[in-house]
Parts: structure tokens; C-alpha cells; sequence
């Protein structure tokens, strides 16, 4: 990857936006490499051997967890300095941090408080930090972090069930090397970005028997999204059907459902959010209203199969090595959020894209620690062709998304205070999001700028100015 941008920053010709094309070269000269030995099944037990070693070394799981979190972090940056954030969203949840004077999580681009939007108040939080922390370099940062760290509560728990230590490396990789993780990533900061940590977590504390810890945790997750709800009644499924634990899966129903509808119907719209939910009519093709999208789902199974064995579900089991399959009840985990998400008439949600895909991916992981528990896992651990699912499962997570953003040309530069104005066109924002220039400076460096002449107000609008050089300008107001 680290060739890949050095070729994009000096060779503006160059337009590698991605790894999947060099990848894809690479897999085809392993390939020829075992291949074209004399005794292709000895190069490849050798090969298996090898790595089995370096997966069971004592500092695999560090020297690779530190490896992918540099990497995440990389591509998070990179996206940023490349203008690749996706900024309606990620202002959003700034400017709601934001120290601006507002209550209760305002968002300047929602025009009231994120909490009628989605309900989080895990995101209050974050608003002490976001205030030392007075940069939006701080979620740019935190929001790969946050992802990456829900390997560790992973390899805890896949300890836990009995996993060899090389087995619990290599599912920890596969799971750092998701698709579904790398292009949330791509996408920029989401509270999804929480779950992972949050459920593997909370049922590392259930494994733990830490009885107050988990029902803290409960809270805590429910306090991430509105829809975590759903995902817990999968959860507390599993917990009946799976291990027994009647009484604990009715807390958690209980403690999901009533935080869902106060959540829906009384602590949203106190912020400001109609009374019917918005989002719903994501939902409509299946039906009109809650009670016709559940009868309408519950009624076409066809459609409901091809929905749920679209290519990102089958990529998700297929990059666990099917784990989250090979125990009689780990799919109840990973039922709700595949459920709701594939179900949805939003393209990118259906699909599992950008951030929609982690409530999945983190669920999916708790899944495959079940699975590791089944006889079902030592019975595939000794077959021969084990080898080719590990592989099929490493084709996927490297070969995926645009990781490397095309670095080669830069039309487009941030402006900051006290920089020589050399551009030929100027665009300035002196309303609310205005950063790294305080309203009043952005505001006096328009009217600077107009003032001597070298520049014209080509555009004006509510809050902004589009400035160009007087020579190229043709001044309009809409």
C-alpha cells in the first residue's frame, strides 16, 4: 500500500485508487507459485505448516492488531487530507460535539439536536473530549480506534471458548481485514463504529458472569442507536435457545423493548423529532406502517431468502470461515441485524455498505465464537481443505475496497488563517461550520478580499461567499 501512494503522490498518471486490481495479481502468482513445483500438495503442506507457526507465536496477535491499526488509521487520514470525508455526515456528529453554545447535541446542519435525529446519548460522552480536543481530527482519529479496538474483548473470548491460539489469531485477522470494517472506515465516523466493541464487550462480561457489568453494558449499547434494540432481542434469543438462560434473555427483551419504544415515542420527540419515526418508510416495500413491514416480511420468505443471501451476507459468513453458521444457534446473533438491514429499500443499508454493515460484522464475530465452541469447528479444523477456506477468506478481506484514495492530484486546498490567498477561487463559510477560521475571521477575510479588488463575490448565499479573481469572475446572487 505504502508503494501504492508513493506512485499516486509522484506519478500524477498513475490512478491506483484501490488494491483489488494488485491483489488480484498477487493471488495469481501464489497460485502459479504452488502450481508449477514439482509436488504442489508438498509446497502446500509447507506452506500451511509455516504458517500455522507464525500464526501461533506469542506475538502475532500484537506485532498484526498494531500492523492494522496503523493501517486504519492511514486510510482514515487519507481519506480526510484527500476530501474524500463524507461531510453532510461527519459534520453532523462534529458540529453536535462541537463546543458551539448549544444543548443537548445541536447540530447546526439538522437545524435542532442530533438526539431527534437518532437517539445517542453515548455521544455526550464524547462532548468533554471534544472540547480539549478542539479539532475534527479528533473522529477522523478516534472512529478507526474505536473499530480496531473491538478485536481485543474478540481474541479474549475466542481464548475463552478453547480456540488454539493460532486459530484465534487467524479469525482475530480475518476479522481486522473485514470488508465491512475497512470501507466503514473509507466512510468516516458513524456511532455503528461503537457496536462492535460494545456487543463483543457485553458478552465478554456474560461469559465473565459479571453480572453488573453486563446489564451496564446492556445500557450502554442500547444508548449507541435507537435500532440496537432489535439487535439485543437477537441476542437475548440466542442467550434462550442456546445456552438456557431464560431468565437473563427475558431482562434483556424487556430492558431492549422498553428502551425502544421510550426511545421512539417519548425521548425522541421531546428533541424535536416527529412522532412518527422517519426511517420507517425505508421499509415501505414490504408494507405500510410497523405492523404491515412485519406481516409483509413474514409473508414473502422468497423474497426475504434472495434478500438475505445477497453478496455482502455471503462474503460476511465466507470471511469468518461460515464460524457464525456451525453452531446450531450462533445464527439467531447475527439474524436481527441482517434482518434489519438487508430488508431496507436504501441501497448502500440493503448492501451492507459504508457503516450499515457493522452491527452485522460485530455480531457475526460473536457468532464465530459460539461457533468455535462446536464439535463442528474441530471436525472442519481437521479437514485437508481447510486450507482453501482460509485462503477464499484472506482473497476477500485483501482484495476488497478503494484503500489507497487517488493521492496524484490535489485541485482542491483547505484554506487556514494567515495563509497567502494564491487560489483563483475562494469559497468561505461564516455561519456555523466554519472551521479552521472563526466566524467573524472568515466573514473579515471576504470582505478583505472583495475590498482590494484582486477578488469578486461570484456566488453569494445565506452563510457563504464564493470569491474569484476579478479577472475571471462573472458576479450573480441566488
Amino acid at each position: 500500500m505504502s508503494v501504492l501512494v508513493a506512485l499516486n503522490l509522484t506519478q500524477d498518471r498513475w490512478g491506483l485508487d484501490r488494491l483489488r486490481e494488485p491483489a488480484t495479481i498477487g493471488w495469481i502468482a501464489a497460485i502459479l507459485f504452488v502450481v508449477v513445483h514439482r509436488q504442489p500438495a508438498e509446497r502446500i503442506a509447507a506452506l500451511v505448516a509455516r504458517g500455522e507457526c507464525v500464526l501461533g507465536h506469542r506475538r502475532f496477535f500484537p506485532v498484526a492488531s498494531g500492523t492494522m491499526l496503523a493501517f486504519l488509521l492511514l486510510v482514515s487520514l487519507t481519506r480526510h487530507w484527500s476530501f474524500q470525508t463524507f461531510s453532510h455526515d461527519f459534520s453532523v456528529f462534529d458540529l453536535a460535539l462541537a463546543p458551539t453554545g448549544g444543548g443537548w447535541l445541536d447540530s447546526p446542519i439538522l437545524g435542532g439536536s442530533f438526539l431527534a435525529e437518532h437517539f445517542s446519548p453515548v455521544l455526550l460522552a464524547l462532548v468533554p473530549l471534544r472540547a480539549v480536543v478542539a479539532t475534527p481530527y479528533l473522529l477522523v482519529v478516534l472512529y478507526p480506534v474505536v473499530i480496531w479496538a473491538a478485536v481485543f474483548p474478540l481474541w479474549r473470548l475466542l481464548r475463552g471458548a478453547g480456540a488454539t491460539l493460532g486459530s484465534a489469531n487467524l479469525i482475530c485477522l480475518l476479522f481486522l481485514n473485514a470488508p465491512i470494517l475497512v470501507t466503514s472506515v473509507e466512510y468516516g465516523f458513524h456511532v455503528e463504529g461503537l457496536l462492535p466493541l460494545g456487543v463483543l464487550t457485553l458478552f465478554l462480561a456474560h461469559r465473565s458472569g459479571c453480572r453488573a457489568v453486563f446489564w451496564l453494558l446492556v445500557v450502554g449499547c442500547l444508548s449507541i442507536k435507537e435500532d440496537v434494540a432489535f439487535y439485543l432481542v437477537g441476542f437475548a434469543a440466542y442467550l434462550a435457545l442456546g445456552e438456557r438462560r431464560w431468565l437473563r434473555a427475558a431482562g434483556v427483551v424487556f430492558v431492549s423493548t422498553a428502551w425502544l419504544v421510550l426511545a421512539v415515542g417519548v425521548w425522541m420527540p421531546a428533541f424535536g423529532a416527529p412522532s412518527d419515526y422517519r426511517f420507517l418508510s425505508r421499509w415501505d416495500a414490504w408494507g405500510d406502517g410497523l405492523g404491515g413491514i412485519v406481516v409483509g416480511v413474514g409473508t414473502q420468505p422468497l423474497q426475504l431468502a434472495a434478500t438475505l443471501s445477497d453478496r455482502a451476507v455471503v462474503e460476511l459468513f465466507v470471511g469468518l470461515l461460515f464460524l457464525p453458521l456451525a453452531s446450531r444457534w450462533a445464527w439467531t446473533l447475527v439474524l436481527s441485524p441482517l434482518l434489519l438491514n438487508t430488508t431496507s429499500g436504501l441501497p448502500l443499508q440493503a448492501g451492507l455498505g459504508g457503516y450499515y454493515g457493522l452491527p452485522a460484522l460485530g455480531f457475526a464475530a460473536m457468532a464465530a465464537v459460539v461457533g468455535v465452541e462446536s464439535p463442528r469447528f474441530s471436525t472442519l479444523a481437521a479437514r485437508p481443505w481447510r486450507v482453501w477456506l482460509v485462503i477464499a477468506a484472506l482473497v476477500l478481506s485483501v482484495s476488497t475496497a478503494c484503500l489507497v484514495p487517488h493521492l496524484g492530484e490535489r485541485p482542491l486546498q483547505v484554506l487556514r488563517p494567515l495563509d497567502e490567498i494564491v487560489a483563483d477561487r475562494v469559497l468561505l463559510r461564516f455561519d456555523d461550520a466554519t472551521w479552521p477560521f472563526e466566524p467573524v475571521e472568515a466573514a473579515a477575510l471576504a470582505e478583505r478580499l472583495v475590498a482590494s479588488g484582486e477578488y469578486l463575490a461570484e456566488w453569494v448565499a445565506p452563510g457563504f461567499v464564493f470569491l474569484a479573481r476579478a479577472d475571471t469572475a462573472t458576479a450573480r446572487e441566488d
